[in-house]
């Protein structure tokens, strides 16, 4: 499986991260082309990058605990083709919010917004509304598997050191 190296020490590795499946590395962060605080409503700390060559979803990554964003509600990032979308996705076949990706307390959920789409953790399709934990190294699908619609999700429980810190 991928593992992206941390680019500032150890406080890399305190990032959600979405990467298209099958991709060799993740994109350099000096390219130029990351995009601060995607979509609406904006949220600190988030970026987004085109597509890597050969594929058909941006790189998408939050960082976690951040002084900016670290006493905030927790983060909820919409996937899809609509113009709000944080993790927007230039298909015609795709709903403007076909699902989301949200943290709540410790955890990270994905919820099928749209029934325009078939969303899939691994082989196992959501229903509308329902929601899944994801899990480091998880896949999640935007169509019936397989699909170049296909996201590898990047997490790390030490990211919840600000959550432990409150309490």
């Amino acid at each position: 499986f991928l593992v992206c190296q941390p680019l500032l020490g150890a406080a890399a590795w305190r990032r959600m991260k979405l990467l298209p499946a099958g991709v060799a590395a993740c994109s350099d962060w000096d390219d130029g082309l990351w995009e601060e605080k995607p979509g609406h409503p904006i949220v600190d700390c988030s970026w987004i990058h085109p597509p890597p060559k050969g594929h058909s979803l941006p790189e998408f990554e939050f960082e976690e605990g951040h002084d900016k964003n670290k006493n905030d509600p927790c983060p909820t990032f919409l996937v899809g083709s609509g113009e709000d979308c944080h993790i927007r996705i230039d298909h015609d076949a795709l709903p403007e919010r076909a699902c989301r990706v949200a943290k709540e307390g410790r955890q990270w959920l994905l919820e099928r917004l749209s029934p325009a789409v078939a969303v899939h953790i691994g082989a196992t399709p959501l229903a509308v509304g329902q929601r899944a934990q994801l899990n480091n190294n998880d896949i999640f699908s935007l169509a019936v598997p397989p699909t170049p619609f296909t996201y590898q999700v990047f997490i790390n429980d030490a990211d919840n050191w600000y959550i432990d810190e409150a309490n």
